[in-house]
């Protein structure tokens, strides 16, 4: 009976100061978000071929057949590409919107977008990756020529090996092409994306997400970036310092569990790629994809960093947003879980509440300290507000990682220390804990004593 109350003390004393173990394992379980491409309607399919056009490599070509039978199609496209053929269409009012006039078959060729005088996506002699377009009035069937995928918001045409990993409603595809030279095996990858997508508590998630590798590099370079609930990575990820392709993934698909993804203002604009960013860093690091000493280097540059996040005009770089914008939230998650069992994850998830499908939340400054006061203390939401507007290097002890005690006890250790430090009565309830169960142990080994030295008497 005695070591089941040794056991109840222990469990006590771990349930007291660990808020943030607490908080891993009341993981809410929000529904997904029907995308396009789910959503089922009463429209007739049409077939359609989807190819890149000959000779030109850069330009898709989609050949619609049976049309006779539909009464009504439009094709939509984004404003950064070009229509460079439309037989048996007219255009719309939108230059990159076009609607069916007449005819068993139609043909809409595209070049891909372009941006500042460069490539906005990519493509090669025998692949191409794009926009992709949106039917309306008529369900359409796409078939690649000669093999090819469409997601919600980007097609790629070429050959492709595909992964998937599934949790709940939330299904994420890798589309890795042919020639996507990833850098990690796609196993380990899509095993990162599925341990992500288990844990990242932060709601607003869509019932199929994308995710595209491709060779090439995009002109300007981008490593990747995301659309509504697809994403994409290149090879001009590798060009980028400390960066990897499943770092990359996490950060573009994080973004697509973002309702306020490319919707901030002012002196928060920072908050939707710097969010990104550290929560790619933290389950890389909880997926063995980032080392703790490679963490605490992105931090402590980050940290240091010239700007003040609410201040663009003082900026040394566009990397603020991203770096000195991660270290920012990971010194606030630290700050949270030491006084409560939340995390900077239910900051977020509270801002994601307020969106909905392909609805962006404006976060704007006081709705965000609002939430984060709600999920912590006002002594913590005091160091958000200032901390936004500092130039100064943070003090990032709190948040880096003890590179010699890796696993679970290290962190136990760190939680321990932590709680303690703020919570000093943490400590008397367990000296009086360990007290308690010191004196039962010692108890029944008097006992044990005792008995020994009577039976040693009789005999």
């Amino acid at each position: 009976m005695k070591r089941l109350a040794c056991y109840f003390i222990i469990l006590c004393m771990v349930a007291s100061i660990l808020p943030a173990a607490a908080q891993a394992s009341q993981v809410h379980n929000s529904g997904c978000i029907a995308s396009s491409e789910s959503v089922e309607t009463d429209f007739a399919e049409i077939p359609a071929t989807v190819e890149q056009a000959p000779n030109r490599s850069d330009v898709i070509r989609i050949t619609y057949n049976r049309l006779s039978s539909v009464d009504r199609l439009s094709v939509q496209l984004p404003s950064d590409v070009s229509i460079v053929r439309a037989t048996g269409f007219t255009n719309e009012t939108d230059a990159a919107s076009v609607k069916y006039v007449g005819g068993d078959q139609a043909v809409l060729e595209y070049r891909i977008g372009t941006q500042n005088g460069g490539t906005q996506y990519a493509n090669g002699s025998n692949w191409i990756f794009a926009a992709a377009p949106t039917h309306i009035g008529t369900g359409v069937d796409l078939e690649f020529k000669p093999a090819g995928v469409a997601g919600n918001d980007f097609i790629y045409i070429g050959n492709y090996t595909e992964y998937s990993t599934v949790n709940g409603c939330h299904e994420i595809s890798l589309v890795n092409s042919e020639a996507g030279e990833l850098s990690e095996n796609p196993d380990r990858v899509i095993n990162a994306l599925g341990y992500t997508a288990k844990h990242l508590d932060v709601g607003h998630k869509y019932g199929d997400v994308t995710i595209f590798a491709t060779p090439g590099f995009a002109k300007p370079p981008h490593p990747g970036f995301a659309g509504t609930s697809d994403a994409w990575v290149t090879k001009s990820t590798l060009s980028y310092p400390n960066m990897s392709h499943t770092r990359m993934i996490l950060h573009e698909y994080i973004h697509t569990r973002q309702s306020y993804n490319q919707a901030s203002v002012s002196d928060t604009t920072w908050i939707t790629e710097g969010s990104a960013d550290y929560l790619s860093v933290k389950y890389g690091i909880e997926t063995d994809a980032i080392s703790a000493e490679r963490y605490n280097h992105w931090l402590s540059n980050g940290s240091n960093m010239n700007g003040s996040l609410s201040d663009r005009a003082t900026w040394e770089s566009n990397q603020v947003e991203y770096r000195r914008g991660g270290a920012y939230l990971a010194v606030l998650d630290q700050k949270i879980q030491t006084v409560s069992n939340n995390s900077v994850e239910s900051v977020f998830r509270l801002v994601n509440s307020k969106g909905g499908e392909r609805t962006h939340v404006i976060i704007q400054r006081e709705m965000f300290l609002d939430r984060i006061e709600n999920v912590s203390s006002p002594s913590v939401r005091k160091w958000a507000n200032s901390s936004m507007d500092s130039t100064s290097p943070y003090n990032i002890s709190s948040a880096k990682l003890e590179t010699g005690s890796n696993g679970f006890l290290g962190q136990l250790g760190g939680q321990f220390e932590k709680r303690i430090a703020a919570q000093p009565y943490m400590g008397v309830l367990i000296a009086i804990l360990l007290g308690i169960l010191l004196g039962w142990l010692t108890s029944d080994i008097s006992v044990g004593q005792d008995q020994e030295a009577s039976k040693e008497a009789e005999e």
